[in-house]
């Protein structure tokens, strides 16, 4: 059987962890194993608590510290919050975000938000990805090359420049050469459209060299 991915919910609302801790109380493969309602108090029960997904509402935190949860606790966060912009959207991923589920999606969204992350895979629900201002062409993927498609399957998968180059045995340079030219044929300038277009293109389902 496989096992249960824990999760900490941080949310100021007391509705909301209640909500969340009975709604996945009979899921299968996800258990609430605490909840906080500050990032503090987070920090206090992950001294004798480690979850594996920490599902987090921005307004409860920061970026600053999501970045210190993905660092420094070593734990996979996703965002259960009122993000609708793309800007807060790619300031949450370059901390090191991993899932992105807005608060009037379904809350089978968000089941679906912390399994990709415990699987080390960003995600962005569907509601969100309706925000994009300019979104991606369908065909425009046959203009990446073989490597380009590999390098942006391996960003939707939460990796750094520097763990690209240590999987595919590239120099960083040569990954962020990669990097540049996706951006230049997608035209996006953030991570966050980049996931986007992975979900919706089926990339980030291909399979990755180890």
């Amino acid at each position: 059987m496989q096992a249960k991915i824990n999760i900490l919910v941080v949310d100021k609302i007391p509705i909301v962890r209640w909500g969340l801790k009975e709604y996945f109380a009979d899921h299968h493969n996800i258990a609430v194993i605490a909840t906080a309602e500050s990032y503090s108090e987070a920090l206090s029960i992950m001294r004798s608590t480690k979850p594996d997904v920490v599902v987090l509402d921005m307004f409860s935190a920061d970026t600053d510290a999501v970045y210190e949860l993905v660092t420094r606790v070593c734990v996979q966060v996703v965002a259960f919050s009122d993000i609708d912009t793309w800007d807060d959207a790619e300031a949450f991923f370059e901390a090191g975000g991993m899932g992105l589920v807005h608060k009037t999606s379904p809350l089978d969204d968000l089941a679906k938000a912390i399994e990709a992350a415990a699987n080390k895979q960003k995600w962005i629900a569907p509601a969100l990805r309706t925000i994009d201002p300019t979104p991606i062409s369908k065909g425009v993927d046959s203009e990446l090359t073989k490597r380009e498609s590999e390098i942006v399957t391996l960003i939707t998968k939460g990796l750094t420049s520097k763990q690209i180059a240590e999987q595919l045995c590239l120099s960083i340079n040569t990954v962020e050469s990669h990097r540049k030219s996706v951006f230049r044929k997608l035209k996006v300038r953030h991570c966050a459209q980049l996931v986007h277009y992975a979900l919706t293109s089926g990339l980030d389902d291909q399979p990755s060299r180890s």
